[in-house]
């Protein structure tokens, strides 16, 4: 018989601190955190650079907009890594439950261990947001009309139609919908070994969310919220 207390909202909420805490003591989070932010901004090849050197003599023009091609590029992809991992922003960051809206249809199902989905995220101070209300939020989004006349929905159809994968993308809510909440429809790469329950079973996905709308969005490793929550991790599983 399982003794094990069930985690209800209110003590996920108690022990977001401590999850928190551990999230980002742990070394193997903190490496993954960083290979996030390189899958998202990855060093370009050094293609265009070496051909830039090769026609500097040849043909100047063409190799000099090569060299200054590569380092635009370059320096693109390095800001984009350190507003991922600026220290604020992930100082600041906190575990919250992310609402999913679309996931691979064979991911959900079990058949595959990995797979990229979207997911509507909370990054401001106030507390974990009515289920409710959230579940209301997800049905509307998903449900939009690409030709409704009501611009929001128009958008939110837009949203949906997209499925391309853009790591560490965030996409801002109209607040007008959002009762004056910060929400994100954010991509997300899930693992079903991290999750804490079957999407199936538990709709939402913990996760580690830094702060601004350029900042990394990663899953919660099951473990690090037993930790927290000084339980299994076969029965951390939330109750909302």
């Amino acid at each position: 018989m399982n003794t094990e207390p069930a985690i209800t909202q209110h003590w996920f909420e108690r022990a977001e601190p401590v999850a928190r805490r551990i999230f980002l003591q742990d070394e193997t989070t903190r490496r993954q955190l960083v290979s996030d932010a390189t899958l998202a901004a990855p060093r370009p090849s050094s293609l265009r650079l070496w051909l830039g050197i090769l026609f500097l003599i040849p043909v100047p023009p063409i190799g000099i907009g090569l060299l200054i091609s590569h380092i635009l590029v370059s320096n693109a992809a390095k800001r984009r890594r350190a507003a991922l991992l600026n220290p604020s922003s992930i100082n600041a960051g906190r575990i919250r439950m992310s609402y999913p809206l679309m996931f691979n249809s064979l991911f959900m199902q079990g058949q595959i261990p990995e797979a990229p989905g979207l997911v509507l995220i909370i990054d401001d101070d106030g507390p974990e947001p009515d289920f409710d209300f959230m579940l209301d939020l997800v049905i509307r989004i998903s449900v939009a009309a690409p030709k409704s006349k009501d611009p929001i929905d128009r958008a939110f159809a837009a949203l949906m139609s997209d499925e391309r994968y853009v790591p560490q993308r965030r996409r801002l809510i109209d607040p007008s919908v959002t009762g004056g909440r910060v929400i994100y429809a954010a991509d997300l790469m899930a693992n079903r070994a991290d999750l804490v329950a079957d999407l199936n079973t538990l709709p939402t996905i913990p996760c580690f969310i830094g702060r601004g709308p350029h900042a990394i969005t990663r899953v919660v490793p099951a473990r690090i919220l037993a930790g927290a929550f000084g339980t299994k991790e076969q029965t951390a599983r939330p109750v909302l």
